[in-house]
């Protein structure tokens, strides 16, 4: 299909390294490539990053990662120093094929959740396990659990009710209302979880519409944790895969939203749609009327939440955090089947859901930023609608404002200041809809690499799994300034084995890996495990 002169020239293209456009960040070099594979393979690698930290004190960096099994390497040289499969530990013998208990979708997280001065190793994996080693990798006490036998999808590590301990949560992208546990260090189920279950359930609860809600699955690393509502005390914050955002006390009791408007009904009640007149109407409890043919687009165009993250951030520095979330804007004509979906977007409200304004600032989120692009292949089943649209927040050019970045299906990665407007040169495509082949980015880092003050944004790519792919498709490393101006793109290194493509779906990470005071890179590849750029 693409083997004609045209995609030879475009393939040959793909393996020289751009020249970077500003002199102080350096060209990426390669250290060293396929750390953590076997002799003859692979395990495939999805949305989870690695990880680089002195795991056991020795004064000597790890990357710890986990595709299927946990592994982890030297930084500095990319040796296996151990590796166990997943949902088991060193007490048990490695197998290299069929020894693991589903694969890695989240990132890991690796800290101290007990308080005594030695990190852990915290992942979930497909077959609903969730583990805690310790930095040898042994099972912590109380560790593993599995809430459900569906895929963990999303994991996050905080200590929400002050006592000085970690707590654990996950959500799972299962057929029930049941996706979201908070465990305590020691692997107990927390007083008030599970939560998504019926009791918050409006469909079945008897609790009438303020104490109710309407979200359902998790099936992105989409949970975060953050003071909402300002009381000082952190909430859990759950997009899910409907139109709605659950926001949850430590206790497990959901988060009221703004009483004048919404009548007393909580967070997970309020719809997020394209226009904010359908949000406040409420028609049918926020999922809209029945289609007749005859509705508007504000109607029609509602938020889904499948593939999306928030984040809790003061934005303006006035003392109150706002929330940050991407979503899908998709057509409610199409339902109940696969829908096609408009475009990928962000939403800011305050911490009583309504919308963020600052008058005195010149920020107006009333209105969202709509019609940026639909996705570059219109399938639910492909990689296009895979994106995972975690909306970065960031000062990139050290001006003290805010910009907020995301990936989009649409082949770019977006950029917006808090008045609404692109800045310098964004959004960034890495392809076009007439290109032979096309190319998504992972979830962007923004790193300042050279010290002058402003950050440079880093990310990788992939390309659509629709299309017809070679081992030539490797994806790239790519380094943009902070006005959106491409400075390297540097080819991925190919995948072990010969036959298959690669790339990289997860973020990479930038860490001083040999302590010597300069960068390096770190990206988990899909299809070549860890591999380490110098800059």
């Amino acid at each position: 299909m693409f083997k004609s002169l045209k995609y030879t020239v475009l393939a040959a293209a793909a393996l020289i390294t751009a020249l970077p456009c500003q002199a102080q960040v350096n060209i990426p070099q390669l250290r060293y490539s396929n750390g953590g594979t076997y002799a003859l393979w692979t395990e495939e690698s999805y949305y989870s990053s690695p990880v680089v930290t002195d795991l056991d004190n020795d004064g000597s960096n790890e990357i710890i990662f986990s595709n299927y099994s946990i592994t982890v390497l030297d930084a500095s040289s990319g040796s296996v120093e151990w590796r166990v499969n997943s949902g088991k530990d060193r007490s048990s013998q490695f197998v290299e094929l069929g020894g693991n208990d589903g694969h890695t979708w989240s990132d890991i997280e690796v800290t101290d959740i007990d308080g005594d001065g030695i990190k852990e190793i915290i992942s979930t994996h497909g077959h609903g396990i969730v583990s805690v080693l310790d930095c040898n990798g042994y099972f912590k006490y109380g560790w593993p659990q599995r809430p459900v036998y569906d895929s963990i999808r999303s994991l996050h590590v905080d200590d929400i009710n002050n006592d000085g301990l970690n707590e654990i949560i996950v959500g799972a992208g299962v057929k029930s209302p049941l996706s979201v546990w908070v465990y305590n260090c020691y692997g107990s189920v927390m007083p008030g979880w599970p939560q998504m279950d019926n009791y918050n359930y409006a469909g079945t609860s008897n609790k009438g519409y303020t104490d109710t809600g309407w979200s359902y699955g998790v099936f992105m690393d989409a949970i975060t944790t953050g003071d909402v509502d300002n009381d000082g005390a952190k909430e859990i914050v759950v997009p899910t895969d409907t139109s709605f955002v659950a926001v949850y006390e430590a206790n497990g009791s959901l988060v009221r939203a703004n009483e004048e408007l919404y009548g007393g009904r909580m967070w997970a009640k309020i719809p997020f749609y394209e226009s904010v007149e359908s949000e406040i109407r409420l028609d049918n409890e926020g999922w809209g009327n029945p289609i007749t043919g005859n509705e508007l687009r504000e109607e029609l165009y509602a938020a889904e939440f499948g593939h999306a993250k928030a984040a809790v951030v003061d934005l303006d520095y006035d003392g109150k955090n706002e929330v940050v979330v991407t979503g899908i804007m998709a057509n409610r004509k199409y339902r109940p089947v696969y829908p096609p979906t408009e475009y990928m977007t962000l939403f800011i409200t305050n911490g009583d859901r309504t919308r963020y304004t600052n008058k005195a600032l010149g920020y107006d989120w009333t209105t969202i930023p709509t019609d940026l692009g639909a996705p570059l292949v219109q399938n639910p089943k492909t990689l296009s609608s895979m994106v995972q649209q975690e909306p970065i927040v960031s000062d990139l050019d050290g001006d003290g404002k805010y910009e907020i970045l995301f990936a989009s299906y649409n082949g770019k990665v977006e950029c917006f200041a808090l008045n609404k407007k692109a800045p310098g040169a964004w959004p960034f495509s890495l392809t076009k809809r007439s290109s032979p082949m096309f190319e998504y980015a992972s979830s962007p880092v923004c790193v300042d690499l050279d010290w002058d003050g402003k950050k440079e944004v880093i990310f990788t790519s992939f390309y659509d799994d629709t299309q017809y792919l070679t081992p030539d498709n490797t994806g790239y490393l790519y380094i943009v300034d902070c006005y959106g101006t491409l400075i390297s793109k540097t080819p991925l290194p190919r995948a072990k084995e010969n036959s298959m493509p690669n790339g990289a779906m997860s973020s990479p990470v930038v860490a001083d890996i040999d302590s010597n005071g300069d960068w390096e890179i770190v990206i988990n590849t899909l299809n070549g495990a860890i591999c380490v750029f110098d800059i």
